[in-house]
């Protein structure tokens, strides 16, 4: 759980703790019932601001 965690952070800038995280899904209507759902939920989050962020950049 802790290398998974590591692994993450190794993307975030700045690095944020695990707490922080958590703090951060929640706040964006993620909610966080064990450390794995929270996993599947962020990625999800960050798939669809990648493809939002795709998505806008297209838009002439």
């Amino acid at each position: 759980m802790k290398l998974t965690l590591n692994w993450l952070n190794e993307f975030l800038e700045p690095k944020i703790n695990e707490r922080e995280l958590l703090d951060l899904l929640e706040k964006k209507g993620i909610e966080v019932v064990n450390f794995y759902d929270y996993l599947r939920d962020f990625s999800y989050y960050l798939l669809a601001t990648i493809i939002e962020k795709k998505e806008n950049e297209t838009v002439l």
